[in-house]
């Protein structure tokens, strides 16, 4: 389901496009947009097959033109999507994702991955040094126009470890922890999300 929110005055919502899909499991909590066309990742459950490919969905919210494309390599192997105990784990995305026409984002086993919109062809980029694991208490992964930055907490150690990279090459352009993260977390001090100053 397509939905459009106005920024008139008076604000409103309308269903711009309601349609049918292979039922799937998709994460689009910032679904970036460019050139009207909101892009998004999945992973589709045909009726026909017990696999679930990977996807990618674009969903134009002018004309409500919708294509999905398979996300494969360039031998045909499905994309990085779902891990063996956590399931479909995609982080990262977000306005910045978009570039050159690709789609970068974060996928399982440390993968820093890049789509390209017309074919859904995936290539991965770099790896994310450190201890950023799906099963960390809280994984935070965004990109910057220049950069890559993570950012993990683990509750029992009571800090939390970033890393900025170069977002092409995956060079480490800085790292450090701040300590008391969990408490300053718990007591509502910090937000469970990461901000990055522009230029970094």
């Amino acid at each position: 389901m397509l939905q459009q929110l106005s920024g008139a005055p008076k604000p409103g919502e309308r269903l711009a496009d309601l349609r049918a899909v292979s039922d799937s499991d998709q994460l689009a909590m910032d679904a970036p947009c460019k050139n009207d066309t909101v892009h998004f990742l999945a992973t589709a459950y045909p009726p026909s097959s017990e696999l679930r490919p990977p996807v990618l969905r674009s969903w134009n919210v002018n004309d409500q033109s919708f294509t999905e494309h398979l996300l494969v390599d360039e031998r045909g192997t499905p994309a990085p999507v779902t891990h063996p105990s956590y399931g479909f784990m995609v982080d990262g995305m977000n306005s910045h994702s978009l570039r050159d026409g690709n789609l970068d984002w974060m996928g399982v086993f440390n993968s820093v991955n890049t789509t390209e919109l017309s074919t859904g062809v995936t290539r991965e980029l770099f790896t994310v040094p450190g201890d950023i694991d799906v099963a960390a208490d809280l994984r935070a992964p965004t990109f910057t126009d220049t950069s890559f930055v993570s950012a993990t907490i683990w509750d029992e150690r009571d800090k939390a470890t970033v890393t900025i990279q170069d977002r092409l090459t995956g060079d480490v352009t800085s790292t450090f922890e701040v300590p008391f993260a969990v408490r300053a977390r718990d007591q509502g001090l910090i937000l469970r999300s990461v901000a990055v100053r522009p230029g970094l």
